[in-house]
């Protein structure tokens, strides 16, 4: 073999052999989220749909049924629109990120605008719990689908879907039992609560802590399903 030929062989190989040792010493980065703009106001709206959602009282002793309101807005960039009629803390701002970084992922659309509006007579709007109620509003919106309004879900979630917190899921599990809905959709373990039992004994009154299983008692009470999930792709 002509030794030139060889020597440019022998490069080649070895610059193969390199790359190949940069692509696997070098970790992939993370997907960057898309940078969103947010605009404090309300736009005209054809496209919306209003979506039954569990919340808490100001004082967070006590669970509500509001309503959030998703729209969206055709050949836009993935900006979002708020009512400045309520002001929403930075975490629930975050979880509206989230939930709509999640719908373009599902939905594969990516020239939409988007509204979101609570309705929850309160004047603040905080936690990450309606994260899971405005994707699965967005994504029944955009592909058609009709919301049943007996049905619940809370809990937040992260870009990929997966219901990863919640907060007094008890709560509002009975909340919307009282409201006759039909089922709420919750975290995974988060149907199982703590009771605090009032007792009496030698004329002494005490309370014991009890752990509830919220499928049974809100099956037997109101005929409502609790239902664990792990991630959204289970009803949509």
């Amino acid at each position: 073999m002509d030794i030139k030929k060889y020597k440019t062989i022998l490069i080649l190989s070895l610059i193969l052999i390199i790359a190949t040792l940069v692509m696997v010493v070098i970790p992939t980065k993370p997907a960057v989220p898309k940078q969103r703009t947010i605009f404090y106001q309300i736009p005209e709206l054809s496209n919306y749909v209003d979506v039954p959602l569990a919340g808490l009282s100001p004082d967070m002793l006590v669970g509500i049924i509001g309503q959030v309101r998703v729209g969206i807005i055709e050949s836009g960039k993935g900006d979002i629109y708020l009512d400045d009629r309520t002001k929403i803390e930075e975490d629930a701002l975050d979880s509206i990120v989230t939930a709509i970084d999640y719908v373009e992922s599902v939905t594969e659309r990516k020239d939409l605008d988007y509204y979101v509006s609570y309705d929850m007579h309160t004047e603040s709007i905080s936690g990450g719990s309606s994260g899971s109620t405005i994707a699965l509003g967005f994504i029944s919106l955009i592909q058609g689908k009709e919301i049943d309004h007996k049905n619940l879900i809370t809990g937040r979630i992260d870009r990929h879907g997966n219901l990863i917190s919640g907060t007094a899921v008890a709560l509002k599990i009975v909340t919307a039992g009282k409201l006759n809905m039909s089922k709420i959709y919750v975290p995974m373990n988060k149907s199982i609560a703590t009771a605090y039992i009032r007792e009496t004994q030698n004329n002494r009154s005490f309370y014991v802590a009890k752990k509830v299983d919220m499928k049974k008692s809100m099956k037997d009470k109101y005929n409502m399903d609790v239902i664990e999930i792990k991630n959204l792709d289970e009803i949509i």
